[in-house]
Parts: C-alpha cells; structure tokens; sequence
C-alpha cells in the first residue's frame, strides 16, 4: 500500500557492519520498488555499511523505476570505507539490469548529487557487456548521470557490436557519458581494431568530466594506442588525467618461432 508514501528520510546505515546478504538487500530493495503508491516525497536513502552495494542490479531498478521522483541522495559507502566497498557491485544478471535501466532512461531528476560507482563482480569475468556499450550509445540519454565510475573489468565486447556502434558515431552525437569520471576497460580482451571503434565513440560523444581511462591487461600495440589518441580532440576529454596502458598481454599477438 502507501506505508511508505510520506517517507522523507530514510536511513539504515550500520556502523558496526552487517552480515546481511546481498540476495536480501535485493529484495529489501524490490520491495521499496514495488510498493503501490511510491515514496514519492523521499529525498536521502542511507545505507551505509550495511552490504546494500553488493545488490547493484536492485540498485539501478529502483533508481530508475520512477517510483522516487524526488530522491537527491542515495548514500551506499562513506570515503572511509576499504576501497572495495565503495563500489555497487554487479553479477551478469545486475549487468543486465543496468542495461533496461539505461534504456529506461529514467530516474530521478536530482540524483546526479550522488555519484555512484558500478563494478563488475570477479565471478561475472568473462560476462559479454555489449548489451550495456549498445544501450549507452543507442539511448536517448545514455549513461544514467548518477553513475560517476564505471568498471567493466574482465568484461567481454565483441567486434562486431562495436563495429557498428563506431560506424554510426559521426560528428558530435551528444554527450552519452557526459558525468562520468572514471571508466575501467582493465582485462577487457580489448585489441587495436576496438581500441579504434572506442576512439570513434568517445570522439563523437564527448566526455566533459572523464578523467581516468584504465586500459590495462588488454591486447593493445603502439599502433592502436596511436590510432587511438589521434582520432580524440582537445574537446573529448578535457578533464582527462590518467590514460593507463600497462600491461598489456602482447605475448598473446606475437607469432610463433622455431625450436
């Protein structure tokens, strides 16, 4: 019913920890999503400490099921958490609900005053994200602007998908990761071919606010990388500070010799 509807401040937070699954706080979370009437005068959800950010597929539905039109803030970790908490993490199906969240393209006007970080599980390495690098560009929107960092690390894209997103990429497309400040490509099985494409993108589609690129543990060569920068402007990333490239698994892309 309406128990909620005249809720204005929430806050759950636990300073002490929580032992609370993640399965759980998916459901606690459905529940503040399904409620009949909405809470349609909540304006700060804190839940702090308490294992909420490892339900980041249940996140982003509620964020974007319009049933809190008026939220500002919606509070999961603190600086002073370790750095793995401060992240929303997502497994393959969390994946998948970003994705209708950011077709939806819907979510509270004032939630860009919470910058939320989303992050691949380990155990999902190796789940296919085209689904979310289609959606971004493809959408009215993009990016939800609540998301300031996106880490799709041990991730896989296809050619193909990328391919035809670049090809369509042309001029000035508008502004698809407009507030976003770090994204994570690390391990991505990422090549020179769609190192490219990926140049094609974020040229056409310019990211005020980026400032980190973590390309690390791909198969990226110093053709790619220049291919890469020489397609940029001054005017794609001109917050950029860090374009990270070590590592790269280049052993993988040498030819065999004989014994």
């Amino acid at each position: 019913g309406g128990l909620l509807s005249e809720l204005f401040f929430f806050d759950l937070s636990e300073p002490a920890g929580s032992d609370v699954r993640a399965e759980t706080w998916g459901e606690f979370l459905q529940a503040m999503r399904e409620n009949e009437k909405g809470m349609p005068k909540l304006k700060t959800v804190l839940l702090c400490q308490t294992g909420a950010n490892q339900a980041g597929g249940a996140v982003a539905f509620l964020l974007s099921s319009g049933k809190v039109p008026s939220l500002e803030n919606f509070v999961l970790y603190t600086i002073q958490d370790p750095p793995d908490d401060q992240f929303v993490w997502m497994d393959a199906e969390g994946l998948g609900v970003l994705v209708e969240a950011v077709r939806s393209g819907e979510f509270p006007p004032m939630m860009p005053l919470s910058n939320l970080r989303f992050r691949l599980r380990e155990e999902a390495a190796g789940t296919n994200v085209d689904g979310l690098i289609t959606a971004i560009f493809e959408s009215e929107k993009g990016l939800l602007p609540f998301v300031w960092a996106l880490d799709l690390s041990g991730g896989r894209m296809e050619m193909g998908a990328l391919g035809a997103l670049a090809a369509r990429a042309v001029g000035n497309s508008g502004g698809k990761l407009s507030r976003l400040n770090s994204l994570s490509l690390r391990d991505c099985n990422v090549d020179d071919d769609m190192l490219r494409c990926w140049g094609s993108l974020l040229s056409a589609h310019v990211c005020p606010q980026l400032e980190c690129i973590d390309l690390r543990g791909n198969r990226i060569m110093a053709q790619g990388a220049s291919a890469f920068i020489k397609v940029l402007t001054p005017q794609t990333f001109p917050q950029l500070k860090y374009l990270l490239l070590r590592e790269q698994k280049l052993w993988c892309l040498r030819p065999r010799t004989g014994a």
